[in-house]
């Protein structure tokens, strides 16, 4: 079992490498399109450059914990972020876990389609191997608010999630975008 403090440690350590990946991604852009002067202020959407960057980034950390997945449909990482199954006390015995519950819905969110990058959490649990850590959605250059409102709303809902067994295993979410401004 990974303890809380293990959990802030991975979390920060995500950060910096989400940060990292944004940065490299950056210098990747202009490598790619700062090749001539007519094409020096050219924004590009390229939000495969970032999610590929920073998913390197957070692969180069705790390899034997963390499993990173790229575009994760929602509606497989919604119904990993409860447990599947959950330890009951009986009526007859109130004091020890002694039945089983098994979650009965298949969760989703409101707006379904793919999530950039999924972090998920080893467990030595043979009953759930993964365990839903962290969804994170990248956007490249200058995203619409209505995009950022629209990412930022279905990141709240994986941490709201509840079933008859459990709530939400997420620890966090992120969400990153770049923005650039014209030169003066």
């Amino acid at each position: 079992m990974i303890t809380e403090d293990k959990k802030e440690e991975l979390k920060n350590s995500i950060i910096k490498g989400v940060e990292n990946g944004l940065s490299v991604a950056c210098s990747d852009t202009f490598d790619f399109y700062n090749f001539a002067p007519k094409y020096e202020n050219k924004l590009i959407s390229a939000e495969y450059l970032v999610t590929i960057n920073v998913a390197k980034s957070i692969r180069k950390m705790e390899r034997n914990i963390l499993v990173i997945f790229l575009e994760e449909k929602t509606k497989v990482f919604s119904s990993r972020c409860t447990p599947s199954i959950a330890y009951i006390k009986t009526p007859e015995n109130p004091r020890r876990k002694g039945g089983l519950r098994v979650k009965s819905k298949v969760l989703n969110t409101t707006r379904n389609g793919k999530i950039d990058m999924v972090i998920y959490l080893k467990n030595s649990d043979a009953i759930q191997e993964l365990s839903s850590f962290c969804p994170i959605e990248l956007k490249g250059f200058n995203p619409s608010k209505q995009k950022v409102i629209k990412d930022l709303q279905r990141n709240i809902e994986y941490l709201n999630f509840e079933t008859e067994t459990g709530r939400s295993s997420v620890f966090f979410t992120l969400f990153a975008a770049l923005y650039s401004k014209k030169k003066l």
